[in-house]
């Protein structure tokens, strides 16, 4: 056994080898992540703080995650700060929701021919039972 390695995880090793194990899905954003995908990642740390909080007050900027500071509980426009976490999946339909129509298309490569595709399975799901209700 290591000695930097917990008894358990010695265990965990030697059962199953020590291949690394694959990376896990990032389910949350942080601060910087955030400030460069708003483009104010070269402004002050109190400016974003404070751009964050307008934004969630104002345009409907998901709030973070809810998160204790000593005693407190912060939650909402409150919870914005250096270590506040948003969650990835509200945080991507803010920016989603953001763009023109047609823009994701154009942004994502194949997803208007994808977007045909399943119209068209569809058409056919639907022409399929409208067949099976007649007899």
């Amino acid at each position: 056994m290591s000695p930097s390695l917990s008894p358990a995880t010695a265990r965990a090793e030697a059962r199953w080898g020590s291949a690394p194990l694959p990376p896990r899905p990032a389910l949350t954003y942080g601060m910087g992540t955030i400030a460069r995908r708003l483009g104010c990642d070269q402004r002050s740390h109190n400016w974003q703080v404070n751009y964050l909080r307008q934004l969630i007050k104002l345009e409907g900027f998901p709030a973070p995650l809810p998160h204790p500071r000593g005693t407190k509980l912060l939650v909402g426009a409150e919870a914005v700060g250096t270590h506040a976490r948003w969650q990835r999946i509200a945080v991507d339909a803010w920016f989603d929701g953001q763009l023109p129509p047609g823009a994701l298309e154009a942004l994502t490569p194949g997803a208007a021919a994808e977007a045909d595709a399943l119209d068209a399975n569809a058409g056919n799901l639907d022409a399929l039972l409208a067949q099976r209700r007649r007899g």
